[in-house]
């Protein structure tokens, strides 16, 4: 989104520019991962859910102990941003997640930069898999979805 809008995040919701730049960061890399994701071979798809601990690439959300989640929810209800996150980027995941996307983004942000030059691409499964296992560095293994709790 541009930097108008941006500073109509940061006015809105009395935040700061670092909190609402985090945020945007965090849908934007996501959104380049889910969708690079859905344009993977199965071959390549399988590759990525092995990475991620047998799960597809897609947004948790965010934890509503944070305020990420509530710039989320701004940013995408009432600015029309990041639409295709909005049923995962503005729901409670239930656990904390602001370190592990912080990672993510640090790792994200190089390839960002390369998507930005110009020539359109998706990321590929060897880039998605490079993000997706810098958010499990040091971050416990959640359950499998459809496991016992």
């Amino acid at each position: 989104m541009s930097s108008q809008y941006r500073g109509q995040a940061y006015a809105s919701e009395d935040k700061s520019r670092a909190e609402v730049d985090e945020v945007y960061d965090v849908l934007d890399m996501w959104r380049f991962l889910e969708e690079g994701y859905a344009a993977l071979g199965a071959a390549d798809r399988a590759r990525v859910d092995e990475a991620n601990f047998g799960d597809p690439v897609q947004m948790p959300g965010f934890d509503a102990h944070e305020d990420q989640i509530y710039i989320a929810k701004f940013i995408i209800e009432r600015m029309d941003g990041y639409e295709s996150l909005k049923d995962r980027a503005t729901r409670d995941c239930h656990s904390p997640v602001k370190a592990r996307y912080a990672a993510m983004v640090i790792a994200f942000k190089p390839l960002r930069a390369q998507l930005s030059s110009g020539i359109h691409r998706q990321l590929t499964a060897d880039e998605i898999i490079k993000v997706v296992k810098a958010g499990h560095l040091g971050v416990p293994q959640a359950p499998r979805r459809g496991s016992a709790t």
